[in-house]
């Protein structure tokens, strides 16, 4: 006001009318779709993109392209519930291409000439069905089809303490992307003390990148919860907000695979016992779940002794067990303890320790223990959940490949005890 009252009339004037053309103009921009707007482009393709629910990919590699291009590979797009895209998620472009095998709905990419090559040999080495169609000069539409039925499964690996670095999480590391060539892995999660001692990011490189270097080639997705040792140096920051862990900032969430096939519910239990927010959101997030099948992922296991640890935490089962049952958890999965432990089911719920992907505490299984189906304390494990909507079949394997433990569950009914 000062300013405006020290200038003359006519340049007062001059200033008004400067910004009711800047509103106007604006308006205007925000009104009419211009040709670098996401509306004018949305109105040019989407006659040409499936009936049925789609997800609509741009590729943009080289940080060039339309204004709404991202500054990263790839960005997802929804079209359910937006009369025009809104870009909600951004992902390399190996992992878009990794779920054609078993996706449930059609991906539509956008490619720019330039990038066509490239994206068009992806998806012809994912063995996908795929139309291609001329877009907006200078954009290629390739359409690819839902997986058939049989291949609608979910696929998800879980190890835990992976805090090594050593010859056998490396190797474990490589089993799991053989696993993946021919199994395509919807993901992989990660059951805490996931970087080192105290969590320090300098480990990073070396404790997860290049283990899982071919993995995260391949575009396989990891997914994080926090374990004592990744909260101990005080670095829980540096996981919480790395894209590779894909927390985005959160210490629990859900993560749904495979068309509402499976979620997975991350938490922390290094505070959940103090924490009712946590606890709440646990309760009613599973109360609130469709999915077929539902999986718990934590640090510390509610059951699973060790010769070093003869009692699990019994403040952490008995906030967490009833919520279990209630909420209809079907499997639970753990690490802290450096060992593979399948427990005998506790009122429905199966629980697993996968605890030995990088840290490995040899002879600590309890021999006679009664509670433990299987075990392994000499190798380091990782274990593959295969879900349908029929069953889950879990396999446990070492870093040379070999199953140590593997089953159905449910458990298939034994023929032999019916009658004749």
């Amino acid at each position: 006001q000062l300013f405006a009252h020290r200038l003359s009339p006519p340049l007062r004037g001059g200033v008004v009318a400067w910004v009711l053309l800047l509103v106007i103009v604006k308006a205007g921009m925000a009104y009419w779709p211009t040709d670098r707007d996401t509306r004018a482009f949305w109105l040019e393709i989407k006659d040409k993109l499936p009936n049925e629910r789609s997800e609509l990919v741009v590729v943009n590699m080289r940080k060039r392209g339309l204004g709404f291009y991202a500054d990263m590979g790839v960005e997802l797009v929804t079209t359910r519930t937006h009369p025009y895209p809104a870009f909600f998620e951004v992902e390399r472009l190996s992992e878009e291409v990794h779920e054609l095998t078993t996706s449930g709905h059609h991906h539509v990419f956008l490619v720019r000439d330039r990038e066509y090559d490239e994206t068009l040999d992806l998806i012809q080495k994912s063995g996908a069905n795929y139309r291609i169609e001329d877009g907006p000069e200078p954009i290629k539409i390739i359409t690819v089809d839902p997986a058939p039925p049989e291949g609608r499964i979910v696929r998800i690996a879980a190890l835990g303490d992976t805090r090594s670095g050593d010859s056998g999480q490396v190797q474990l590391g490589s089993a799991l992307y053989h696993t993946d060539e021919t199994q395509p892995l919807n993901g992989i999660v990660l059951l805490g003390d996931n970087i080192s001692f105290y969590g320090e990011p300098e480990y990073f490189d070396d404790h997860f990148v290049k283990p899982y270097d071919a993995l995260l080639d391949a575009g396989v997705k990891f997914f994080a919860v926090l374990g004592n040792h990744d909260i101990k140096g005080g670095f829980a920051g540096f996981q919480l907000s790395n894209p590779l862990f894909n927390m985005n900032g959160r210490r629990y969430y859900s993560e749904v695979f495979g068309e509402d096939l499976v979620e997975c519910f991350m938490i922390d239990t290094n505070t959940i016992v103090g924490d009712p927010q946590q606890v709440a959101w646990l309760n009613r997030s599973l109360q609130a779940s469709t999915a077929t099948w539902k999986v718990v992922a934590m640090h510390v296991p509610l059951y699973g002794a060790i010769e070093r640890r003869p009692e699990a935490d019994e403040q952490l089962r008995e906030r967490l067990e009833p919520i279990f049952i209630k909420g209809g958890v079907d499997l639970a999965l753990s690490g802290h303890n450096h060992v593979y432990q399948r427990r005998r089911p506790v009122q429905g719920v199966h629980y697993f320790t996968a605890g030995s992907g990088g840290k490995l505490d040899r002879g600590q299984n309890i021999p006679g223990d009664p509670d433990l189906l299987a075990g392994n304390d000499q190798t380091n494990v990782a274990l593959i959940l295969e879900f349908d909507e029929n069953e889950c079949r879990f396999q446990a394997i070492d870093s040379l490949e070999n199953t140590v433990d593997t089953g159905t569950i449910p458990e298939p009914p034994d023929l032999s005890e019916e009658p004749l």
